[in-house]
């Protein structure tokens, strides 16, 4: 009897949240080598580049104005995804209207984030009680929650996102070379980089509305896998995969034993995790300009 109730408890809590992990952290890798490939700088992040905390910042505020709550994920997923777009479209005009290096794209990504946080801010002083221990417990993100709905929909899009980026790996890798050669080799620039931003921002949306915040793992996974395998894109797509599924799963199992009796977010351990890898591809990418 008592092994049966373990088998079911497995089955119902253990299992998906296992797979939710690796599906969030697959999910989120690819986003990483979107950002990467399509700015031409392995710094590039949707975190860093201010893309989830605009959605966040349009999700909190949706939920204020609008009679909804965080029980109502098809309403959660709508506004994360109506905010990843503002903010990767604001992006993507400012980037080729101005013809900004990807440095300067940074900042920009850096004063959204401080700009969003601003507004966050304001607004937590304006929530009533349950909707900011809501806001407190998405924003930091968490997988004990975990479905097979949410599994089933995250696993497609990780096998279909992965699949979809993998078979256009050759115009990824000509996007690198520069807009002239691309179009050379037969790719179109401005409408591949449009689709490319519109891909990650459908799917950072994705991993928020399911999850919350899962900070850095698109720009950990890309870089650990260019360390292992290269630049190619049929390599580091699969790997960057593989790299960032494990990193979340490892993240969720340590968020639940670190503490007896308790539990961490598991957006804070990929955050910590995150800095130094973040700090290493600083001073590397700094050495290979110079």
């Amino acid at each position: 009897m008592v092994g049966l109730e373990l088998s079911d408890a497995f089955y119902h809590f253990e299992l998906p949240r296992l797979l939710l992990s690796i599906a969030v952290g697959a999910v989120l890798a690819l986003t990483g080598v979107m950002t990467q490939s399509l700015f031409h700088n392995p710094l590039a992040e949707p975190g860093v580049l201010g893309i989830s905390s605009g959605a966040s910042l349009v999700t909190l505020l949706g939920l204020m104005v609008l009679p909804l709550s965080w029980h109502q994920p098809l309403w959660v997923a709508g506004l994360t995804l109506l905010g990843a777009l503002l903010v990767s479209a604001a992006l993507l005009w400012v980037w080729q209207r101005y013809t900004l290096p990807t440095v300067n794209l940074l900042l920009i990504g850096v004063l959204v984030n401080a700009l969003c946080g601003g507004f966050i801010q304001i607004l937590t002083l304006l929530m009533d009680g349950e909707m900011v221990r809501g806001w407190l417990f998405w924003s930091a993100g968490q997988l004990g929650n975990a479905s097979w709905g949410q599994v089933g929909w995250l696993m497609l899009l990780a096998v279909s996102g992965g699949w979809i980026l993998w078979k256009k790996s050759t115009a990824l890798d000509a996007l690198l070379l520069g807009d002239a050669i691309a179009y050379s080799l037969g790719v179109e620039p401005r409408r591949f980089q449009r689709g490319l931003l519109a891909g990650a921002a459908v799917l950072v949306a994705s991993t928020l509305a399911v999850c919350g915040q899962v900070g850095f793992v698109g720009l950990m996974a890309p870089h650990l896998a260019r360390a292992w395998c290269g630049g190619n894109h049929k390599r580091l797509i699969p790997n960057a995969m593989i790299i960032g599924a494990v990193l979340v799963a490892l993240a969720d199992w340590g968020c639940q034993h670190l503490i007896e009796g308790g539990e961490l977010p598991v957006g804070s351990l990929t955050t910590l995790m995150g800095v130094p890898v973040l700090l290493h591809a600083l001073i590397r990418h700094h050495r290979s300009r110079y």
